[in-house]
């Protein structure tokens, strides 16, 4: 046995010393292309040598299309999966009415298919959070309205019955009714900067686990869960910052400001994450006795196809115990259904493989070593 492990790891090894070779030679030709036509660093930093891509892509309800932003970030437009060819227009901020927009950042497509939140003056946070300014766009009648008119908004999200879209503002959690502009209301109050943040996460959360929303609907859409981080106690520590160059800040050009921000180095404490439901009909809130460890992490929360099961995952702060529980934001029950243990850690890789379906969950595990 412990032969052919040998030879399997040889085999192995003589394969990736192929593949560096190949990458090798390419890169040395690619190089020698590059210098002979006088290779800038600007090209490089400019994006000239990066490849073609499609972005903000977007699988439809029907099963038969997808949607994509044009390169001019004007037009939203429909393709057929099965000719790959444009099938219609979902949105043109030529023909939009009642708000003039000049292009858009991005857009996500209610579940219903009959809404469009379009995404303006992106301003970005940290490496997938951001703030902006979103309308919602009735694919119908062409209307165009803001989202809110109280200041930007981060990670706004559909209901599944598309009637409401709750967002996070100042750290706390606002609910809209879509097409009544005057329906905006403030779910929870305690939201503070560098103490209390509520539907998103504090930026520990956000970088381990590319986390940028933290709250779910129900499958009927009757409630709104979240992860509430308390960073109180969490220290603090202050970045520098300069004047830079997009956007260039005239107001750092002699001396250089600082960005200060709760951030627990290795072994010092962690936001305490606790799960909190809103009824939209009955207004009430509630907190879900979810088990997590004083210094643990909620990396994901999920709805599933029951309106009576909402996933909650823990990990441990070593993040090699993964928990699984179903929460009842009804009855504030939650039951745990799954326990996954490896001796390394629990790899982001398993948090957005896990499948829920109604009667099974499939759970990708290393716990053979493989």
């Amino acid at each position: 046995m412990v032969f052919f492990s040998l030879i399997r790891t040889f085999a192995n090894n003589m394969r990736n010393i192929r593949l560096l070779a190949t990458f090798v030679v390419a890169l040395a030709a690619a190089l020698t292309t590059a210098a002979a036509e006088k290779l800038e660093l600007r090209d490089i930093t400019g994006g000239a040598f990066r490849p073609e891509a499609m972005s903000a892509v977007q699988a439809l309800a029907d099963g038969e299309s997808w949607s994509q932003l044009t390169d001019d970030n004007r037009r939203v437009v429909k393709y057929s999966f099965k000719t790959g060819r444009p099938t219609g227009t979902l949105f043109d901020v030529a023909t939009a009415k009642d708000e003039q927009l000049s292009d858009i950042d991005g857009y996500t497509v209610s579940p219903d298919g009959r809404y469009l939140l379009v995404q303006t003056a992106t301003a970005h946070i940290y490496r997938h959070s951001f703030t902006a300014n979103y309308y919602v766009y009735s694919i119908a009648d062409g209307t165009l309205q803001p989202l809110s008119a109280n200041g930007a908004q981060q990670t706004p999200l559909f209901s599944p019955d598309g009637r409401h879209v709750a967002f996070v503002r100042d750290n706390n959690i606002f609910l809209t009714t879509i097409g009544d502009a005057s329906s905006e209301l403030q779910v929870t109050f305690d939201g503070q900067r560098n103490a209390v943040i509520n539907g998103i996460p504090d930026w520990v959360n956000e970088e381990e686990f590319s986390l940028s929303r933290a709250m779910a609907f129900s499958a009927d859409g009757t409630q709104l869960v979240w992860v509430r981080y308390d960073e109180s106690a969490v220290k603090e520590y202050s970045m520098q910052l300069f004047k830079g160059l997009k956007p260039e800040r005239q107001e750092l050009a002699q001396y250089p400001g600082f960005y200060t921000y709760k951030y627990p180095i290795a072994g010092e404490t962690n936001a305490t994450v606790t799960v909190w439901a809103y009824d939209i009909a009955r207004h009430q809130v509630c907190q879900l006795p979810v088990p997590v460890d004083a210094d643990g992490y909620i990396p994901r929360l999920k709805a599933t196809a029951d309106p009576k099961q909402v996933a909650v995952y823990t990990l441990n702060r070593h993040q090699d115990c993964l928990r699984i529980y179903m929460c009842n934001p009804e009855t504030a029950q939650c039951r745990q259904v799954i326990e996954e243990q490896t001796s390394q850690y629990i790899r982001e890789q398993i948090l957005d493989g896990v499948q829920i379906g109604s009667r099974h969950i499939l759970v990708p595990s290393d716990r053979t070593g493989w």
